[in-house]
């Protein structure tokens, strides 16, 4: 497809599975990517999709993989994994083009895939207009009023004999119950390999790319253009900051591994601050300010 300028394009993250880990960068489109190459879909949804490969030695959410895959034993608060941050990463890389539209953000996944989209809906719910969990998972308690403002549709096969179907259940239990717009379609006698009949629905991708991001009341900093209310950048190791809110912000300065490595709090609403003790190279900066978060690249 041919990007038109002027244009913007809606941008598609895929989490595969547990069985297409690896480093090869081929594995993880063993499924769905057909489905977006279509020559037909590529024409009625064109749109940037990104397929990250999840390595060996992690689990979407995860550092490691856990012990069960009922998602009652997953934790309610622990930090956010190596492979979640640099899809992170590489989503706000994409956020800072032209072409994207950041109303239309959509995450989808399946099963440990289908975790991770939870996760990282979870982590960072000013980012999506949708996301798409196939037979994951989550702790149900971090389905809090934080993620309502995103469209849920969410599927599980009832004879699912990897991933309990009781993950998707009571995760719709819980969206329905903080008003989040969810939907959950269970499919009667279908395995652990539902996407198979997922991928073939006639609606599966018109609901996806019908859908642009609610309102957040103004919260959201990270994805808008015409927000002016902070400003951040980087010139010769000098960190930046213009805001017009005088709520008190903190500054996070991280590795594109995840480590952090420059952390300040500030009260001023104009901010210079020195990186001298940070050495040249690619850092992500988090810029926390009362309830709106920043995530941006920032080249040292």
């Amino acid at each position: 497809s041919t990007i038109e300028k002027g244009k913007q394009y809606p941008l598609v993250i895929f989490l595969h599975g547990a069985g297409e880990r690896g480093s090869d960068n081929e594995s993880q489109l063993r499924y769905g990517s057909e489905m977006f190459a279509n020559p037909q879909n590529r024409k009625d949804y064109p749109a940037f999709v990104l397929f990250p490969q999840c390595p060996l030695s992690n689990f979407w959410p995860f550092e490691s993989q856990p012990a069960s895959y009922d998602a009652t034993t997953f934790p309610i608060d622990y930090p956010t994994s190596t492979p979640i941050k640099l899809v992170k990463e590489l989503i706000d890389s994409y956020l800072q083009m032209e072409e994207i539209d950041k109303d239309r953000i959509y995450i989808l996944g399946i099963s440990m895939g289908g975790m991770g989209t939870f996760d990282i809906a979870c982590r960072y719910p000013e980012t999506f207009a949708a996301a798409i969990p196939i037979c994951g998972g989550v702790n149900v308690e971090r389905l809090d009023n934080k993620v309502k403002n995103i469209y849920w549709r969410l599927f599980h096969g009832d004879a699912d004999g990897v991933v309990p179907v009781n993950n998707s259940r009571q995760a719709y239990q819980k969206l329905t119950n903080i008003k989040a717009d969810a939907e959950y379609i269970e499919v009667p006698g279908a395995s652990h390999f539902v996407w198979d009949e997922v991928f073939k629905r006639e609606d599966f991708l018109s609901w996806i790319f019908a859908k642009k991001r609610q309102s957040t009341g103004g919260s959201d900093i990270e994805t808008s253009k015409t927000d002016t209310s902070l400003r951040c950048y980087c010139y010769k190791q000098m960190l930046y900051i213009d805001t017009n809110d005088q709520t008190p912000l903190k500054a996070n300065v991280y590795t594109t591994s995840g480590s952090l490595v420059h952390s300040s709090c500030y009260n001023s609403s104009s901010i210079v601050s020195p990186l001298t003790s940070l050495k040249p190279g690619i850092y992500i900066i988090e810029i926390l300010q009362g309830e709106k978060r920043y995530h941006s690249k920032i080249s040292l």
